[in-house]
Parts: structure tokens; sequence; C-alpha cells
């Protein structure tokens, strides 16, 4: 789901952070529904909160996590502690760290920037989602014709929040 469309290209034409790419790659593949505003919040996340300090792709990550398995509030119940326990220490005993700086150092390079540290945090989401179920199931597939359409509309999306941001930006 979410592995499979960021290793297609997802968020690379429009120049999306390591945040951004899972928060709007996943609002996409599991069906979330976020509206463009709730989707900006995860710009400043990018490049280690912009500090190079937790990775963009885990505060990514628990928000997608947050979006969800949590109907009111993170107190609710210890179900989202558990989940984001898990991604953490699942994407730490697999890439060695959640930090940026040493992610960058390890992983990243000018061909490829950070998409195996994406990569693996978008296949362990999957894996946690899958298991976990989703509330909004996208529809099952129709083939190349429905493949086309998604991508088609993922374009359309991703230029209306675009619009919404110059728009926003004109205004204020």
């Amino acid at each position: 789901m979410l592995l499979k469309l960021l290793q297609d290209g997802f968020g690379s034409a429009m120049d999306l952070n390591c945040a951004e790419k899972i928060l709007y790659g996943a609002n996409w593949a599991y069906n979330m529904k976020l509206p463009c505003e709730a989707l900006k919040l995860a710009a400043g996340f990018g490049g280690g909160m912009g500090v190079e300090s937790s990775c963009g792709v885990i505060t990514g990550g628990v928000m997608v996590l947050s979006s969800l398995y949590v109907s009111r509030n993170g107190h609710e119940s210890g179900r989202i502690k558990a989940l984001e326990k898990e991604f953490i220490e699942t994407f730490t005993k697999e890439m060695g760290t959640i930090d940026c700086s040493d992610l960058k150092a390890k992983y990243r390079n000018d061909e490829i920037k950070c998409n195996l540290v994406i990569f693996k945090a978008g296949e362990i989401l999957d894996r946690i989602v899958e298991r976990e179920g989703l509330k909004n199931p996208p529809p099952a597939s129709a083939g190349g014709v429905f493949t086309y359409l998604k991508f088609l509309f993922l374009k359309f999306d991703n230029i209306r929040c675009q619009i919404d941001l110059i728009f926003l930006q004109a205004c204020c």
C-alpha cells in the first residue's frame, strides 16, 4: 500500500520532505481523508524538525498512526502508545537509529536522497496497518484503469493543495 506508492515516486515531483511523504502518502494509501490543511502540519517535521533531530519519517508515522487509531485524544487508551512504540522500536532495530543526522550519514545520497529511510518507514507502517485494519479501507483495485484514475486524482489533489497554499500566502 504505502510502500508501493512511495517506491513508485509519490511526492517526488512535489518536492515533499520525508514527513510530508509519509503523511500525504498514507492519506492516499490508507484512505485517511485528511484535508490539505491537516496535511500541511507535517511540513515542519522534515529534516528532523529542521535541526536533524528525530527523523521526519518517525514524526510523520506517528501522525499517521494517531489519525488512524485515536478516536478522541491520546489519553483515551494505551493503544496509540503501544503502536508508536512498536513503530519506533522496529524502525530503530532495522535502521539503527531514529536520529536524522545519523540516518542521513548512513543512507542518504544525492541520487536517491532519503528514499531508503522513507521506504523503511512505509514498510513498517504497512505491516502495522495490515494487522490493525483500517477504518476507511480504500476501494479494491479495478486494475489499470483504477491505477490511472488514482494517479490523476493524486495529481489533481496535489495541485489543489498547492493552489490552496498560494491563496493562503496571498491572503495572509
